[in-house]
């Protein structure tokens, strides 16, 4: 038992390390995936394609006002915490531009809910606004955890905001049925969530005290400047594509493409699992030339298998989805299957990106994504007339395609350099 417990609570060697956190975020995403999927469900039963589109539709806009509220501040802090002394002065200075960030990204979007007709979209919008405004404040709380890879407390904080979600979602469909009140239920889980966080995290809140120190705040403008970047060219990959629809097709071709979505996403979580718990090693390993190339000759197996495995289980459970959906999900089915080749894709592009982040290449990476998110948004417009749902996925596959091939390629390159320096 003490074994288990020093195992599960201490951070004892770089293995154990790895093996700790993937465990205690594998253990918070599959409550938090779970009981999202089964709040998806039930949304999705009483709502409807047009209500659960709906939501969707307004959801993937208020994000679009939240793309830059990060700025790489969160990534920038696990890394510098592993490379730089001077961590304790300069992470004051980020907690600055962070905040200041969402609170800024928060009044343009309530500015924004002004364009909206339809008082209902309008409503959710602002009540979504809020969800994503203490989301982005929780999620830079718990980047401390990562970066002294205590992930176990990332796991409380994640679960709650799950099961809260999932508690006042049930309650707020079966008395209200609609989506309005359904977007209330993600803020209240977000809300009582981000509390949590604060309180686990006081340790660190003398860190996310704001304070300004101008040779700091000129580097995080640069180094997050591609973080931010990424940010948004992340919604242009896995977001604009609903818009996009929504405005061609309606809001009921969004509900059944974004069950198909949402299930892949729900998918994906498990190797970014891995990929989190791995980034601190890459970061710390950088200048450990054999190190970095055992992480990278056992990590690539490992996501392959861990990614066909689940595009398997997708073309198996596919077929079930109306079981689950209901009869009005039957058009979902295709394009789930089709969309699950993504699963091929995106793990290993994920893990290139950590790698030329660890190594500071970050702008590389950076204009590599922009050529494809760009490829994707023109292929949304060309394919999404004429094909509808699987025009979206079209563009989707061939740009995340072309992604992991140029990313890779990048990838070899410096590793290699590395490698014989």
């Amino acid at each position: 038992m003490d074994f288990l417990k020093q195992f599960l609570f201490s951070n004892i060697s770089s293995k154990q390390i790895v093996i700790k956190n993937t465990f205690w975020l594998s253990l918070g995403q599959f409550f938090t995936r779970l009981f999202k999927f089964l709040l998806v469900i039930f949304a999705a039963r009483i709502l409807g394609p047009e209500g659960w589109g709906s939501f969707q539709y307004v959801l993937s806009i208020a994000s679009m006002f939240f793309i830059v509220s990060d700025w790489g501040v969160g990534n920038l802090l696990i890394r510098d915490y592993q490379q730089k002394e001077d961590f304790k002065e300069r992470i004051r200075t980020g907690s600055l531009i962070r905040e200041l960030l969402a609170f800024l990204s928060l009044i343009i979007a309530l500015i924004a809910s002004l364009i909206f007709e339809n008082p209902n979209f309008k409503i959710t919008f602002i009540i979504l606004s809020f969800f994503l405004f203490f989301n982005n404040l929780r999620d830079y709380i718990t980047s401390f955890f990562q970066a002294i890879q205590k992930m176990e407390k990332q796991f409380i904080v994640t679960f709650i905001e799950s099961l809260l979600t999932l508690i006042f979602g049930i309650i707020f469909l079966l008395t209200l049925k609609n989506f309005v009140s359904f977007a209330f239920a993600y803020l209240f889980g977000i809300f009582f969530s981000f509390i949590l966080a604060i309180l686990l995290a006081k340790n660190f809140l003398i860190y996310i005290k704001p304070k300004i120190n101008y040779e700091f705040i000129k580097y995080y403008l640069i180094n997050g400047l591609p973080l931010a970047l990424f940010g948004m060219l992340g919604f242009v990959f896995f977001t604009t594509d609903q818009i996009i629809l929504g405005k061609l097709k309606g809001v009921e071709a969004v509900g059944y493409y974004s069950i198909a979505a949402r299930i892949i996403l729900i998918l994906t979580t498990f190797p970014s699992l891995f990929l989190i718990s791995l980034f601190p090693q890459l970061a710390l390993s950088v200048s450990n030339k054999e190190r970095l190339k055992n992480i990278f000759k056992k990590s690539i197996p490992f996501i392959l298998l861990m990614s066909f495995s689940l595009f398997i289980f997708v073309l198996i459970f596919a077929d079930f989805l109306p079981l689950l959906f209901g009869q009005k999900y039957i058009p979902s089915i295709q394009p789930l299957k089709l969309l699950s080749l993504i699963l091929l894709l995106i793990p290993l592009t994920n893990l290139f990106d950590n790698f030329l982040f660890s190594i500071n290449k970050q702008w590389q990476d950076f204009f590599i994504t922009l050529f494809c998110a760009t490829l994707n948004v023109v292929l949304n417009f060309l394919l999404i007339p004429q094909y509808s749902i699987f025009g979206a996925i079209y563009a989707t596959l061939i740009s995340q395609f072309v992604n992991l091939i140029l990313t890779s390629l990048l990838s070899y390159r410096y590793f290699v350099k590395i490698r014989y320096e």
